[in-house]
């Protein structure tokens, strides 16, 4: 059981933050949507320059970095 607060960064923080885990639902869910900076923010309804600073701080990647790394790992698959 995940505690909350315990996991404080990567994906799974991501998959417990409010507002995250919205858009990393849908990036895993369609990883093949042509995904822009802008669309993902909208996904989490923060502006643009918030949801990239708060990916990176939680995520520990940039959006761009993790899709990519999402999409390649789906293609290993």
């Amino acid at each position: 059981v995940l505690e909350e607060g315990a996991i404080k960064t990567g994906m799974m923080a991501g998959l417990t933050h409010p507002q995250l885990a919205k858009v990393l639902i849908k990036i895993h869910q369609t990883p093949e949507q042509s995904w822009s900076l802008s669309a993902m923010a909208e996904e989490c309804g923060m502006s643009r320059s918030k949801f990239a600073d708060t990916f990176k701080r939680v995520i520990e990647q940039t959006p761009a970095d993790y899709l990519a790394d999402w999409r390649l790992s789906v293609a290993k698959k």
